[in-house]
């Protein structure tokens, strides 16, 4: 009998599915009323994290990538404890415990673990509109938003909308007309029953991958791949900032408001009240604006955009190192591939905040290559 060996890959493998049936059961109506069943599966996602992350630091590192090791996870503990929120050193341990692990492998984990969950939820939603459950058909009865049982159609969106990004990913090298095809379809469908403007930007994902071979394509794309996350966050501060004036600015930003579904409006609300944060604070969107809000007539209002929440909740510094890590990445890989995924999620992040968390979006995890001297994961070792 063959003797079960643990080691870090193991380790990892088991983290990357607990934290991906954590994120599906937090974003699922099925689970909702259980949060210790979610908490289960984080807390124990982030007990294999550290245990990956010990086997994985025995082999020792050099003094520059320890510096940045214990950087990273002093900062994310202390976020986690500003915010009480344990989620962004579940992002870090991911992230650091990766080193010598292609990228390829949490993807596929990540597609494999999400398709599965998609086929039961979605599953059951059929089944709900013959055999009533208990749940709702329309999340929006009047635009006919689907979001197939997940907490909202642009959650919906996201989970299923990254799924496609990730198969698209996982053949980038062997996909042929019928996959964009394939992808195309599945994206114009996933618009029509969930509404999602995000939609749109797998559109564009799909695109840059045609495109792939086209030098004057390679060329811009790993250009604004270096910087698109850094100006759009100044952008779409400024625009939030200036949402009420007098001036061009306010008027351009009163304009995208009206196509970006109330973002700016919120973005300047949550600014307004909260303020920013260098390394993160607790916020709430619960508010009684009865008598003072004669202007927006929210009520309550969210965050939907990434660049805002990094900016008011999880840390300005964060959003630096953010920045400067694609910056370093392109600069350093050269690789279009990644670019397109810099781009796409940058674009993301103006409208969707979700993208943040690895098991939704993978796009912060090409970060790896940024902290550790190794080669690029689209060279790494497959350590199976």
């Amino acid at each position: 009998m063959k003797k079960l060996v643990v080691n870090q890959y193991r380790l990892f493998c088991i983290n990357v599915v607990l934290l991906v049936l954590a994120d599906w059961m937090q974003s699922s109506l099925l689970f909702q009323g259980m949060p210790f069943v979610v908490a289960f599966f984080k807390y124990s996602a982030l007990l294999f994290g550290i245990l990956a992350f010990i086997l994985e630091y025995k082999k020792g590192l050099n003094i520059g990538e320890t510096a940045k090791l214990c950087f990273l996870l002093l900062l994310s503990l202390l976020t986690c404890l500003k915010t009480r929120n344990m989620s962004y050193l579940l992002i870090v341990l991911i992230i650091t415990t990766a080193k010598d692990i292609h990228i390829d492998d949490f993807i596929e984990i990540n597609f494999k673990v999400s398709v599965i969950c998609a086929i039961i939820q979605i599953s059951l939603w059929i089944l709900n509109c013959f055999v009533s459950l208990g749940f709702p058909i329309y999340e929006n009865a009047i635009e006919h938003r689907i979001g197939f049982l997940y907490i909202h159609p642009n959650m919906a969106a996201v989970k299923l909308g990254w799924m496609i990004i990730m198969w698209l990913w996982l053949r980038w090298d062997i996909a042929q007309k019928k996959d964009y095809v394939i992808a195309a379809i599945a994206t114009g469908l996933l618009y029509y029953t969930t509404r999602s403007d995000g939609c749109v930007l797998i559109y564009v994902f799909i695109l840059l991958m045609i495109l792939k071979n086209k030098p004057t394509i390679r060329r811009m794309v790993l250009f604004w791949g270096k910087y698109i996350f850094f100006l759009i966050g100044i952008v779409s501060y400024y625009l939030s900032v200036h949402f009420i004036g007098y001036g061009k600015s306010s008027q351009v930003s009163q304009y995208l408001d009206v196509f970006f579904s109330k973002r700016f409006a919120m973005a300047y609300l949550a600014i307004k009240d909260t303020g920013m944060t260098l390394w993160g604070q607790v916020i709430s969107t619960e508010h009684d604006w009865e008598g003072v809000d004669t202007l927006f007539h929210f009520g309550n209002y969210t965050i939907d955009c990434l660049y805002i929440y990094l900016f008011v909740a999880v840390g300005l510094v964060w959003f630096v190192l953010i920045s400067l890590g694609f910056y370093n990445l392109l600069k350093k890989s050269k690789s279009y591939k990644y670019a397109v995924v810099v781009i796409v999620f940058s674009l993301y992040a103006l409208i969707e905040l979700h993208c943040l968390y690895l098991p939704k979006c993978f796009a912060l995890l090409l970060l790896k290559d940024c902290i550790f001297d190794s080669n690029s994961s689209e060279q790494s070792v497959q350590l199976h």
